[in-house]
């Protein structure tokens, strides 16, 4: 493969189908890193609301639906959100967007540690 076809990707970093027919937002080449930030932070907050109402949930209150399944689909739709972002750290033509995308990217590895 000639090395302009080359594709160097992290460890642990895979891309979704998205977009129509797709489970995941659309890769966009035309985010500032300014709006990658956005969307991580937002996607991010999402997340903290979503696990922080599973936390909130009384011990005699507890249910499959309300703490194993609510925990799934919060962390599964923030992964969502994020395969795009962190598929930018390897694919972008801009050097300050892949830079933001990896800041991003290891911002997220340390919330599962």
């Amino acid at each position: 493969m000639p090395a302009s076809a080359a594709v160097v990707v992290r460890p642990g970093i895979a891309a979704v189908p998205s977009g129509a027919g797709g489970v995941g937002p659309a890769l966009n080449f035309a985010l500032s890193p300014q709006q990658l930030q956005e969307r991580y932070q937002t996607a991010t907050a999402r997340l903290d609301s979503a696990l922080a109402a599973v936390a909130a949930v009384p011990p005699e209150a507890v249910s499959y639906a309300n703490t194993v399944q609510a925990y799934e689909e919060a962390t599964a739709a923030w992964s969502r959100e994020m395969y795009p972002i962190a598929f930018l750290t390897a694919v972008s033509p801009d050097a300050a967007v892949r830079e933001a995308a990896d800041d991003g990217v290891d911002v997220a590895g340390r919330l599962f540690e």
